[in-house]
């Protein structure tokens, strides 16, 4: 393929990659109240909780992590999540 640049220049390459922008469709986290950055919704880095209690954010819409450390994070603000809601259902010593 036959790349042409702006400045007149011209480069032949097998495979292009390209990366489209990321960002928010909807208006839903900012709807609730959640801090927004640059990046997405603003989290807490190790549990995903935004600035809104009881809301939580993972994936593309709250960094631009690459996507294992995006689906480690998923499991994370979920485990959070569910330890929030159940809390009072956890036997004492699970309590932190």
């Amino acid at each position: 393929m036959q790349l042409h640049f702006a400045d007149g220049t011209s480069a032949e390459r097998a495979v292009l990659y390209t990366h489209g922008e990321r960002r928010l469709r909807a208006n839903l986290a900012e709807a609730l109240g959640c801090e927004m950055t640059a990046a997405g919704i603003k989290v807490d880095p190790l549990i995903h909780r935004t600035t809104v209690p009881g809301v939580y954010a993972a994936g593309d819409v709250s960094s631009g992590n690459e996507v294992a450390f995006v689906v480690a994070g998923g499991g994370k603000a979920a485990m959070q999540a569910a330890f929030e809601i159940y809390y009072d259902d956890l036997p004492v010593a699970a309590r932190a």
